[in-house]
């Protein structure tokens, strides 16, 4: 099932070509599969108790992966390349706790990829192209997993992981002489805004996403020009908007009252 003719090896070893720095490797592996490889099916959530039975040839030769696939190639390529990594079954917070004494597998409805490193942990899961590395979605952070190997399969608990989540936003406001605002407003992400804002943009066209969740709260009509959305160098999601608007001013007098963007 998972490629006797060494293909995933070939591949991640191309992937990781000229990198030293486990992590770094690890960083590699996973921006290519959750960027290189499309979900075959939903947006990255499960829909069905049972995983994929197709060949990871069939999947490595048209790009496309069932979401817990994708995880799995994940941890196919970070073996292959000398990282020990194992697959964990969780069930997220919309699919409820886990209890240990119950022995059936339907319990379970997602799979991650859960590395170990000599001078520390991460736990992956690449089934959203936006979602930094060693984040998971909101959905996924439990404290229980079964640790996937041959006849070694266990329960273990997953361990704390807090970030530092922050919103920043930067917003830019130039009144012309009628009392017209043209605004460049900037949003950045870290953590698990990070993690959570990329899961919306993922379900959403790109479009809509930015209207719904940024714009439109304003409350006042508005003129949609430039925007771009996604994750920068650090790992951190952003948003960058521009749009004008005649409703973010009022002139009483001989004064103009002008209404932050916020």
């Amino acid at each position: 099932y998972m490629n006797k003719k060494g293909d995933i090896k070939r591949l991640a070893e191309e992937v990781t070509a000229g990198i030293t720095d486990q992590r770094q490797k690890s960083r590699a592996l996973y921006n290519y599969v959750k960027t290189e490889f499309a979900n075959s099916r939903g947006n990255g959530r499960y829909y069905t108790y049972h995983f994929t039975r197709d060949k990871v040839d069939k999947h490595l030769e048209e790009r496309s992966l069932p979401p817990e696939a994708k995880n799995l190639l994940l941890v196919q390529m970070h073996r292959a390349v000398g990282i020990d990594a194992f697959p964990i079954l969780i069930s997220t917070r919309d699919n409820g706790r886990v209890y240990p004494d119950n022995p059936d597998e339907r319990q379970f409805d997602h799979l991650l990829a859960y590395l170990e490193f000599g001078d520390g942990w991460a736990i992956l899961d690449a089934t959203n192209k936006s979602n930094p590395y060693g984040i998971l979605p909101p959905s996924c952070l439990v404290n229980v997993a079964m640790l996937i190997e041959k006849d070694q399969s266990q329960l273990i608990r997953i361990p704390d992981n807090p970030q530092q989540s922050v919103r920043t936003d930067e917003v830019t406001m130039r009144v012309d002489a009628e009392g017209k605002v043209a605004c460049s407003t900037f949003c950045s992400f870290a953590g698990y805004y990070a993690s959570e804002y990329s899961e919306l943009y993922e379900e959403t066209p790109e479009e809509e996403f930015v209207r719904d969740w940024f714009v439109e709260p304003l409350n006042v009509t508005y003129s949609l020009e430039e925007y771009e959305c996604g994750l920068d160098s650090n790992g951190q999601f952003m948003t960058r908007i521009d749009f004008s608007s005649e409703e973010l001013t009022e002139k009483l007098d001989n004064n103009l009252i002008i209404k932050p963007v916020c």
